[in-house]
């Protein structure tokens, strides 16, 4: 019977063991499973992969918020772990608005730099000088829409449509709602203002009225008095303003100096003109001057333009304060949805087929979606919003009725 027993407790005490055994085996597999589920996923290429930017930055132009609004984007991007767990680096160069510099800066990034891709390019002589050798390199080129060469390259996808197709609408509104029946017009002398005036013409006639004067002005407004004193000459009872907002800030003082009643001529200026720093250029004078934007920068509750907007308050507290910046986080949420169809590692050509894939990409800071997989040619839809500059600095809504604009048209 003694031995009996010693042989029950033996057995139970191996029947104890065993089930401690499975227990612990099982904890090590459920820890197994919870690492991998929490680990980083390792990049499967050599990193980091170059994305291109191509900017606007000197030549009278300023245009680096979009540039560096790109930059915070991408930085963000790469904290939430990057393309499958590789990081991503923007490289630029600056184009100014010189058109062997435009190129030579393409062709650095493009092969001197091997980037995959452009993105949110803010140069603007990009599209007209580099869109054929962006298509015959193989790289898509994502970019805002400066001139109607951004709608037709082969491999150039544009997005936010420019002063162009805003400044229309403003036509529209300054017509048939101000009552306005002769307009001048003064813009910087680049492509998409060139093709602004013509539109311009075009559409005033449409309208019954006349485009009075129509003057382009050197990017470091250099020739801008000539162009004032004949603006000044038209008699206008409206001026449309296509330019940066120093430059609008020029064209009024001027034509105060010129005899012009400031009171009495409504001003309207193009998307870059839009921000804080406009009310401080002008002053309390400067109440009335009217601006269109296309995105939603004054939107009340846009947890995203806000976001931008303190961003860029933070990190570039010297930058111009325009609407280039939501321009250049625009292109990387963009640059977001794409990733997300690239299919195997991330090269050039996997890059341009993901583009090419899509027909639904939210703009996100704009009123409209875009069909990558339409085109070329493509065509945007201007919407937006015009705002009306108030004594304090700030802009409220003049109207968010915009007339549709469809471009090229």
């Amino acid at each position: 019977m003694k031995r009996s027993s010693s042989w029950r407790w033996l057995l139970t005490l191996l029947t104890v063991l065993a089930l401690v055994a499975a227990a612990c085996s099982d904890d090590e597999e459920a820890e197994g499973d919870g690492a991998a589920t929490d680990s980083t996923e390792e990049c499967g290429q050599a990193q980091p992969i170059n994305i291109g930017n191509l900017s606007s930055e000197s030549g009278g132009v300023d245009l680096r918020g979009g540039r560096q609004a790109l930059e915070a984007f991408i930085a963000e991007y790469n904290a939430e772990g990057g393309f499958r767990g590789c990081q991503l680096a923007l490289v630029y160069e600056d184009g100014g608005t010189d058109a062997g510099a435009t190129s030579a800066g393409a062709r650095e990034l493009v092969e001197g730099q091997d980037v995959v891709a452009m993105i949110g390019d803010m140069a603007v002589l990009d599209c007209l000088v580099n869109a054929t050798y962006y298509a015959e390199q193989g790289v898509a080129a994502v970019v805002p829409a400066f001139d109607t060469s951004c709608y037709t390259g082969e491999t150039t996808f544009p997005y936010f449509t420019g002063a162009d197709t805003n400044l229309l609408p403003g036509l529209d509104h300054l017509v048939n709602d101000v009552g306005a029946e002769r307009i001048a017009y003064v813009g910087l002398n680049v492509p998409t203002n060139q093709a602004l005036g013509t539109n311009l013409a075009a559409y005033a006639s449409e309208l019954g009225v006349e485009l009075v004067a129509s003057e382009l002005v050197a990017t470091d407004l250099s020739d801008v008095d000539a162009a004032v004193q004949k603006v000044a000459q038209s008699d206008p009872d409206a001026v449309i303003v296509a330019a940066f907002p120093q430059a609008l800030q020029a064209v009024r003082d001027k034509l105060g100096l010129q005899g012009i009643d400031l009171a009495s001529v409504t001003f309207m200026a193009s998307p870059g003109s839009y921000g804080a720093q406009l009310g401080e250029l002008l002053g309390p004078d400067g109440e009335g001057v009217l601006v269109t934007v296309n995105n939603y920068v004054v939107e009340t509750g846009n947890e995203v333009a806000s976001k931008v907007v303190d961003l860029m308050a933070d990190q570039y507290p010297d930058s111009p304060q325009t609407t280039d910046p939501f321009v250049g986080w625009t292109g990387g949420e963009i640059l977001r949805q794409i990733l997300e169809a690239v299919e195997g590692d991330l090269t050039r050509e996997s890059f341009l087929a993901a583009t090419r894939s899509l027909d639904g990409v939210d703009q996100v800071l704009a009123p409209s979606t875009l069909d990558f997989s339409a085109g070329p040619p493509f065509s945007l839809a201007s919407e937006g919003q015009i705002l009306e500059l108030q004594a304090d600095g700030s802009f409220e809504v003049v109207t968010d009725d915009f007339i549709t604009v469809e471009v090229p048209s």
